[in-house]
């Protein structure tokens, strides 16, 4: 797997868009299972 250089403001725009969809990805996850373990 293969990250852009951040040098490049292209390449940093993918780096950010990729770090977002990590995050919500995780988030949703550890969101996710919470609240099904509240239920």
């Amino acid at each position: 797997m293969d990250l852009p250089s951040p040098t490049s403001v292209d390449g940093m725009y993918q780096y950010m868009i990729g770090l977002l969809l990590v995050l919500v990805v995780v988030f949703g996850l550890f969101f996710g299972a919470a609240y099904l373990g509240l239920l």
